[in-house]
């Protein structure tokens, strides 16, 4: 049983890792799609989905608000701010991994759209559009 859970994990990283790699000119589709997928697949594998997408959707809004109420934030800041209140929660080693999954599909589109340095207010317009990707799959999860 566990060989089919990790070779079911390995199969979403190499699609969700496919998905983010499409590049559709200004079409955001393929890169939504990896991050929301990355998103459900955190949420399907919960024990308690509901609990799971609050707390997502509070880390989501802590990040939101750091990009968008601090003009020195970088890419690296927030994803320390978010790993920091991940480790906070109590996860199993499946959930790390889809947890870890998730933060690396939505670190590499972000750092695709503005790299690396402070988020100007363009920048940080970009960076907010990626993580309401995350909120928007919460809910469409139903949470």
């Amino acid at each position: 049983m566990k060989l089919i859970k990790l070779l079911f994990i390995s199969a979403v990283f190499v699609m969700v890792t496919a998905c983010a790699g499409l590049n559709i000119g200004a079409n955001d589709t393929g890169p939504k799609i990896a991050v929301q997928l990355a998103t459900l697949k955190v949420l399907d594998n919960s024990k308690d989905p509901a609990l799971r997408g609050q707390r997502m959707h509070e880390i989501i809004s802590a990040a939101r608000d750091l990009v968008q109420g601090n003009e020195s934030t970088t890419v690296a800041e927030i994803e320390k701010s978010v790993r920091a209140k991940i480790d906070n929660l109590v996860l199993d080693r499946g959930d790390v991994i889809m947890v870890n999954m998730l933060i690396d599909v939505v670190k590499l589109e972000i750092s695709k759209r503005v790299g690396d340095g402070i988020l100007d207010p363009e920048k940080a317009v970009k960076v907010d559009a990626v993580l309401s990707w995350i909120d928007d799959a919460v809910v469409m999860y139903g949470y």
